[in-house]
């Protein structure tokens, strides 16, 4: 109810809502903050850093991202890393499963050898703040870090310690082999676009959103400089991979299976993580089929996509290996 009441101020009057939610803001960094604790007598050589994130809407990369920023306070602290979304409800977890399970374990390894148990048995530990830090803002990211070329430590953090655990790392390799791997093969080049076409349309603060007519245009001429005959379409709408498919041709668009979401908003979901599929462990098959656009997207040989965290967060996984990287950035909403 309180969310439904949110978005519609959100929407309707974005001053007023700008006004109470910095107010809000102020309220919430001060419970955010992090704390120092002593939860045992394990580690006392260690400090242990624990990531917590308060946002319970974030898609899977905002989560991604959010924790990407706060390894990297622990690296610069001096601290080991453990990822805590067990205890802090998230998009991943239903209502009964807090405390029950760690969504960060669904698809990835701890970034370090010390487990979430182990972390709450410890001497030392730093439960971080729960607000995310800048990385989990695209642009920001982007303009701050990524323009200025100073992504070195992000890359080996990515390498490094945001490792796919076992069961994540055989279906992202089934997934490219089947969808990547035969065009590269071939020699044929693939260029990565992210569309976005639901939830963040119009929000104030968020980056605006390019149309689909928009996006054709550019992909054509982006193919035609960077000798790209495939594209790898990462949409959140089957609307937007259509059109794809009348003009380009439906053998040239790339796209993995996938839920997608051109009913949002019909039922009164304000943001994707409203949205639920009728389908047993939707939770987990919604995130896993996200982190394989993803894969996917981070492996294709140019990208083109807005300032988003699907677009940062497919540029962090490639590493700094694309040939070319073309952003949408036209402001604001």
């Amino acid at each position: 109810m309180f969310r439904t009441i949110r978005y519609y101020v959100q929407n309707k009057f974005p001053k007023l809502y700008l006004y109470i939610y910095k107010s809000f803001l102020k309220i919430r960094k001060i419970k955010s903050k992090e704390k120092k604790v002593q939860c045992g007598k394990l580690n006392e050589d260690k400090r242990i850093y624990v990531i917590r994130i308060r946002k319970e809407t974030l898609g899977l990369m905002g989560y991604y991202m959010a924790i990407l920023g706060h390894i990297r306070i622990a690296i610069d602290r001096k601290c080991v890393p453990v990822v805590d979304m067990k205890n802090y409800k998230n998009t991943y977890l239903k209502e009964c499963e807090v405390g029950e399970k760690n969504s960060w374990e669904y698809y990835f390894c701890q970034p370090s050898d010390v487990t979430l148990d182990e972390a709450y048995k410890s001497k030392n530990v730093v439960l971080s703040n729960m607000e995310t830090p800048i990385e989990a803002e695209p642009r920001r990211f982007y303009y701050d870090f990524y323009l200025k070329q100073d992504m070195k430590q992000y890359y080996k953090i990515v390498s490094e310690m945001m490792k796919f655990n076992k069961n994540t790392k055989e279906k992202l390799n089934e997934a490219y082999a089947q969808i990547i791997q035969p065009i590269k093969t071939s020699g044929n080049k693939i260029i990565g676009v992210v569309s976005r076409g639901t939830d963040l349309l119009g929000f104030p603060g968020h980056s605006k959103q390019p149309t689909t007519d928009e996006l054709i245009r550019e992909t054509k001429k982006l193919m035609y400089e960077h000798s790209c005959k495939y594209i790898f379409l990462a949409s959140d709408t089957n609307r937007a991979i259509q059109e794809f498919c009348d003009y380009f041709g439906e053998e040239y668009v790339l796209t993995n299976k996938s839920k997608r979401y051109d009913e949002c908003g019909t039922k009164g979901e304000n943001v994707l993580s409203d949205m639920h599929f009728e389908r047993e462990n939707d939770e987990y098959l919604k995130g896993m089929e996200y982190l394989t656009t993803m894969w996917l997207l981070s492996q294709a040989d140019v990208l083109y996509g807005s300032l988003v965290g699907a677009t940062v967060s497919a540029i962090c996984m490639n590493k700094g290996k694309y040939d070319h990287v073309e952003i949408y950035d036209k402001g604001v909403y």
